[in-house]
């Protein structure tokens, strides 16, 4: 297809996930930054690049790209949480909460955003806040329930209160025997 059309972006977007595939990372930056130079607007190429320096080990990089398709697109909550979570790797915690927080305003309802911003805060000692995070993602999110339960319990450990410290190992205990 890119034969018959060189700017075929479709083409050019699957033959750059074959390259991250085949872990071909060189390549598949090359690809992404052809696809860039033919059109500078299309976050999603920036949105590919930025998985592709993700899985480089490039965060810096990656980070970057991710900015830069929140600056197109405004309001893309799949970029919030995926530099939230490159900023938790590289330890800059208030950056990834500033992230979250953006998220969770885009949509109150995203259980992801409230359990890894109650990471951050966890990481930076806050565990009140944490524990907040951790209530609002068990509220809201089915699936994410298991876990944070389990992270709510240690930020119960790490404020003494050891008797809901208990009572959430014990409905981890009894979420995950539920899911198996």
């Amino acid at each position: 297809a890119i034969s018959l059309d060189p700017n075929d972006t479709d083409a050019c977007q699957d033959r750059a996930g074959v390259y991250i595939t085949t872990k071909n990372y060189s390549k598949a930056i090359q690809e992404c930054n052809r696809l860039i130079a033919l059109d500078p607007k299309d976050w999603k190429n920036f949105e590919l690049r930025a998985r592709v320096y993700e899985v480089s080990n490039s965060p810096e990089k990656a980070i970057a790209d991710c900015s830069k398709v929140v600056e197109l697109t405004g309001k893309s909550i799949v970029a919030y949480l995926h530099r939230g979570q490159l900023f938790d790797r590289l330890h800059q915690y208030q950056k990834a909460i500033d992230d979250y927080t953006a998220v969770t305003k885009l949509n109150t309802a995203e259980g992801d955003a409230f359990r890894y911003r109650g990471d951050s805060y966890f990481n930076l000692g806050k565990f009140d806040k944490a524990v907040e995070d951790y209530s609002a993602a068990i509220s809201l999110d089915r699936n994410g329930k298991i876990e944070s339960y389990a992270r709510r319990s240690e930020a119960y450990k790490k404020l003494g209160k050891m008797d809901l410290a208990l009572l959430d190992q014990q409905k981890f205990a009894q979420s995950k025997r539920r899911k198996l």
